[in-house]
């Protein structure tokens, strides 16, 4: 049997703040013999009741995370123009660390956001860059560089994954 440290590490730590972590693991002493004995909750209340959801909105629901996804909140400060709001958003809910892991990833500065790829079938047939791009891809990359500009041309070859000398990006 787990003790009831484990038990909420392992199935209550995914649904709360970083900041709510140590008190929720704070609880755990107060349970005895897999129920309930201290002060803040009902006694009597099992670790599995107590490491639900519902237990925790009812109880403590500022421990929760808030319920944009962690994918949401990452396109809303990653893509379009620079949302300051969802960046503060996505720094406290997966840390420092993480947060410049995923700036980096997709491109982001300070300033400037990183370039939404667009992996559609439909981008993917009119972007010479891109490896399944199917035609005379020098003419065509010739073509929009000609028509578009460079920096146009860079942007398709970015959203590709390579340079416009068609070399693989760095990571």
């Amino acid at each position: 049997m787990k003790s009831p440290l484990e038990v909420i590490r392992a199935k209550l730590a995914p649904l709360l703040k970083p900041s709510a972590i140590p008190d929720a693991e704070a609880c755990a002493a107060d349970f005895v013999g897999g129920t309930y004995a201290g002060e803040a909750f009902a006694l009597g209340t099992t670790t599995e009741e107590f490491c639900t959801r519902e237990f925790i909105a009812k109880h403590r629901q500022h421990w929760l995370n808030d319920s944009v996804s962690l994918a949401d909140l990452i396109a809303a400060a990653c893509a379009g123009p620079i949302n300051l709001k969802a960046r503060g958003e996505l720094l406290a809910k997966v840390g420092q660390e993480r947060f410049a892991a995923i700036l980096r990833e997709h491109g982001c500065t300070a300033m400037k956001n990183g370039v939404k790829l667009d992996n559609s079938p439909e981008a993917i047939s009119k972007n010479p860059w891109h490896p399944a791009y199917k035609g005379d891809r020098i003419a065509a990359q010739s073509s929009v560089i000609k028509s578009m500009g460079t920096r146009v041309a860079a942007g398709l070859a970015k959203s590709a994954g390579v340079t416009l000398a068609g070399t693989p990006l760095r990571s």
